[in-house]
C-alpha cells in the first residue's frame, strides 16, 4: 500500500510539473510558434505621361502599381484612380478659394475632379506580386498641372486601403 501511494506521489508530482510546463509554454512561447497571420503590406507608384492628341485634347496616361511588399494576400475589393485639375485656376477655383482649405482643420486643398475611373474589383495579389495598370485620362489642353490619385481598398480590417497622390506637371506645351 505504502508502495501504491509512493507511486501516486510520484505521478501526481509529474502530472503537476507536465501542466506547469505547458502553461508556461503557452504563456511565454505561444506567439513564438502560432504566430498571428500576417499583416498586409503595400505600396503604390505612379509613372506619368502627357501627349496632345488634337487642339482640343491632352491625353494623359497614369501608370499605377501597387506592390505587395507584405507577407500576406491582398484581396482588393476596389480600385480607383482620379485626376484633378490644379493649375491653371478656372471658375471653381479660384486663387483667393486656394489661398484656404475647404475642410476645417484639413491643411489640403481639394481640386476640382476632372475625371474618375474604377479598376477591376476582386484582384489578388499574392506576396512580392505587382498589380500595374495603364489608366487614360482626356483632358483639356490648357491644364498645365493635375493631381492623380490612386486608391487601392482591401478587405482586411488591419489595413483597408493604400494610397497615392502624384502632383503633374504637364508645363505650357501648346497643343495647337
Amino acid at each position: 500500500m505504502n508502495r501504491f501511494k509512493g507511486f501516486l506521489g510520484t505521478a501526481q508530482a509529474i502530472f503537476l510539473v507536465i501542466i506547469i510546463a505547458i502553461a508556461a509554454w503557452q504563456y511565454f512561447l505561444k506567439d513564438w510558434f502560432f504566430a498571428d497571420d500576417p499583416e498586409p503590406s503595400a505600396s503604390v507608384s505612379h509613372q506619368l505621361f502627357s501627349a496632345c492628341l488634337n487642339s482640343d485634347v491632352r491625353w494623359l496616361r497614369a501608370h499605377a502599381i501597387l506592390s505587395n511588399t507584405g507577407l500576406a494576400e491582398i484581396n482588393l475589393n476596389k480600385m480607383v484612380h482620379r485626376v484633378a485639375r490644379v493649375a491653371p485656376a478656372n471658375n471653381s477655383n479660384s486663387a483667393l478659394e486656394v489661398s484656404k482649405p475647404q475642410t476645417k482643420g484639413v491643411s489640403t486643398y481639394e481640386w476640382p475632379v476632372i475625371s474618375t475611373l474604377e479598376g477591376n474589383a476582386g484582384e489578388k495579389l499574392a506576396p512580392n506580386a505587382v498589380l500595374a495598370e495603364n489608366i487614360d485620362f482626356f483632358i483639356a489642353p490648357d491644364i498645365q498641372v493635375v493631381e492623380v490619385t490612386s486608391i487601392y481598398t482591401g478587405d482586411s480590417e488591419k489595413r483597408p486601403s493604400w494610397d497615392l497622390v502624384t502632383v503633374y506637371d504637364i508645363g505650357d506645351s501648346d497643343c495647337s
